[in-house]
């Protein structure tokens, strides 16, 4: 690979484990094999907390992976009927750190 690199780890802190490691050249195609490949590691039915970056392309890849279609009935009102709504699933845990420098503290 030439240029820019992406790498990205999951780490099971409990263990002090690396589950898997990726490399790719942008962040967006590094996030959905990563997430495969942790999942495919990891216990069948146990879904892990995915701590990422300030980036989209984790959440945008773990809603393609677990998202539940929420429809809405038809409510015999005029006009358009709403819109079907991806929803994350419950049992899916995530949060996106960003580090931002506070000026003036210190």
């Amino acid at each position: 690979m030439e240029g820019e690199i992406w790498i990205g780890m999951a780490f099971a802190k409990e263990y002090r484990m690396i589950v898997c490691f990726q490399m790719a050249s942008t962040e967006a195609s590094l996030a959905a094999p990563l997430i495969a490949e942790t999942e495919r590691r990891i216990a069948v039915g146990s879904l892990p907390v995915w701590v990422s970056d300030g980036l989209d392309a984790y959440a945008r890849a773990l809603m393609e992976r677990h998202c539940i279609l929420e429809s809405y009935p038809r409510t015999r009102r005029r006009g358009r009927p709403r819109r079907p709504k991806l929803v994350a699933c419950p049992s899916c845990d995530m949060a996106k750190w960003s580090k931002k420098e506070m000026k003036g503290t210190g």
